[in-house]
């Protein structure tokens, strides 16, 4: 047994990561779909949807979808890729102990 706690902390860092990265992948998955959806022009029905019960016009509306997906994608980084970046640098430095 190790200082970092033996091989159950390992493996429960080790699998913490796999669904830190599965989180991740899925994650950007749907945020480039919902891209593709703005760009290509799909956001019509959302638009009319949101003038209908929010006084807003429709610059303010995509303006506030595009603040929405660049926070959301800035979240993912942060919360799913650096925990996952960090522990599998942790896991690294443990192995060659």
């Amino acid at each position: 047994m190790d200082t970092f706690g033996g091989s159950v902390a390992y493996n429960m860092l080790n699998a913490f990561s796999r669904v830190l990265i599965r989180c991740f992948i899925i994650g950007m998955g749907i945020l480039i779909i919902l891209v593709v959806c703005q760009f290509m022009g799909y956001t019509g029905p959302i638009l009319h949807l949101l003038s209908r019960y929010f006084d807003l016009g429709t610059e303010t509306i995509r303006l506030f979808w595009i603040v929405l997906l660049g926070t959301t994608t800035l979240s993912m980084f942060v919360f799913y890729l650096l925990p996952f970046v960090c522990i599998k640098i942790v896991l690294r430095k443990t192995r060659e102990y």
